[in-house]
């Protein structure tokens, strides 16, 4: 069985688009199934609808993507994130990828979680490490049992399906907060780490959502990627200006050259008991 990487969206298909391109520049993904898993809370008008098809049947193209939707009434992207994360293990994958529509990743992400799973043994693997760590090196990894970005990550099946419930309402998901924040208060009551990458994989650039409201995007799907673009090349020129949902790393440049390394490494950690 290949391992599972989940691509949740929710009508943001400029920004869905230009993720893919970035997955299907990476490397170490001979063995991954790509799934699409659209959240939708009512329907749709007919061109975003049209909108959606077309770049998930680039997905099917370029990556052999499939495409799941999971109807609800749910408040935010909670019940699409746990739905899809059980229906991937409910499959024989060994490891289950998590990459958010407003996520590029680097060319080494897959890599790099391969390598940090191996190594270390997680609960999960994300891309991001927190700002305090000053190693920046691309083979350092940094431990954390208190600390996790959910944006581009990568879990060992059998761990993720421990912390999974029976049903949604079993969660306990307030409104004001979503999944990400049951994920890390599992993760401290069960003593477990994850393994963070001091050099960032994935970039985040969500500056607008369904959380956010507005959207400063116009015209039709080409044009609104080609809008996306130009924001994530100057952010500041768009005249973005910054609140809750638009995050730090809008504005942050992608990397132009691949992270260089062979062996992953520890370089710090605020685990005080590694499961064995």
């Amino acid at each position: 069985m290949k391992d599972i990487c989940i691509i949740p969206t929710h009508e943001r298909p400029e920004f869905l688009w230009l993720t893919l391109e970035k997955i299907q520049a990476a490397v170490s993904r001979e063995n991954i199934e790509f799934w699409i898993c659209e959240d939708v809370h009512e329907e749709k008008s007919s061109q975003l609808q049209d909108e959606i098809a077309y770049v998930v049947n680039h997905a099917a193209a370029i990556l052999g993507a499939k495409h799941f939707q999971t109807w609800h009434t749910n408040q935010g992207s909670s019940y699409n994130v746990l739905t899809s994360f059980q229906k991937a293990c409910d499959t024989d994958a060994k490891f289950v990828f998590f990459i958010e529509d407003d996520v590029r990743v680097t060319k080494d992400f897959f890599r790099f979680c391969y390598a940090a799973q191996e190594e270390f043994n997680p609960f999960f693997v994300t891309g991001n490490c927190p700002t305090n760590v000053k190693n920046r090196r691309p083979e350092s990894v940094f431990l954390s049992g208190t600390w996790g970005q959910t944006f581009a990550m990568c879990f060992q099946r059998t761990k993720l399906q421990d912390m999974l419930k029976p049903d949604y309402s079993d969660y306990a998901i307030l409104p004001t907060a979503e999944w990400d924040n049951y994920l890390l208060r599992h993760m401290l009551h069960t003593g477990q780490f994850c393994a963070c990458a001091c050099l960032q994989r994935g970039y985040h650039f969500g500056f607008h959502s369904y959380h956010a409201g507005k959207s400063f995007l116009t015209g039709d799907l080409q044009q609104r990627i080609s809008q996306t673009r130009a924001i994530l090349e100057n952010p500041q020129a768009a005249g973005l200006e910054k609140n809750a949902y638009q995050v730090s790393q809008l504005g942050v440049s992608f990397p132009t050259t691949d992270p260089q390394w062979t062996t992953l490494r520890k370089a710090g950690s605020t685990v005080r008991h590694l499961n064995a």
